[in-house]
């Protein structure tokens, strides 16, 4: 079946108005806390609505915050060499019923010199869903030291998020992959 851009155009539409009924209610219910309906905003990657808010609702009332490594590069050869790397920070709500709030996603050198700010608001994630943060081989700040600070908010007794790091990189025919794990670091 031939998926014309007018049928896309009707799905994505009609996700839209779901959250736009879906949103409101959960606000109303304190499952969430904001002040004017949150429009789902659309990854580039995978086209996947996600939804932010200004706060967490206070039924978050659990507030815990990660520390995810991360090596941007790494030492090969006589250790004057660097290996440059594709990162990739994977958050995933691996809860089957409960709701997931992100309240922030940092990325620091080795120097542990703040070098971005990933959300602007509270990221709110479903039951099973999940969001990637892209640091580029081409980034040669952050270093093999680097790493991301993840402040999450969630329901006491629901699972915690599962948070790791995934590298990558090629050179010529030599290829690399390897992933870290998040440690919680204590409450936010």
């Amino acid at each position: 079946m031939k998926i014309t851009s007018a049928i896309l155009n009707s799905l994505v539409g009609s996700t839209v108005n779901l959250y736009r009924m879906i949103v409101p209610a959960a606000c109303c219910l304190g499952m969430v806390s904001c002040s004017t309906p949150a429009e789902p905003v659309f990854n580039p990657h995978h086209n996947s609505p996600y939804v932010y808010v200004e706060k967490p609702g206070a039924h978050f009332s659990l507030t815990e915050k990660y520390y995810a490594p991360v090596y941007s590069d790494i030492y090969h050869q006589d250790g004057a060499h660097r290996f440059y790397l594709t990162v990739t920070l994977s958050i995933r709500n691996v809860s089957m019923r409960d709701t997931l709030a992100i309240t922030a996603v940092d990325y620091y050198n080795t120097e542990g010199l703040k070098l971005k700010t990933y959300l602007d608001s509270v990221l709110i994630l479903r039951p099973l869903e999940s969001i990637e943060y892209i640091v580029p081989e081409s980034e040669s700040q952050g270093g093999a030291g680097a790493n991301f600070m993840v402040d999450c908010s969630r329901i006491p007794g629901s699972h915690p998020p599962l948070i790791q790091t995934v590298m990558i990189g090629t050179f010529g025919q030599q290829g690399i992959s390897f992933l870290s794990e998040a440690v919680l670091t204590g409450p936010n």
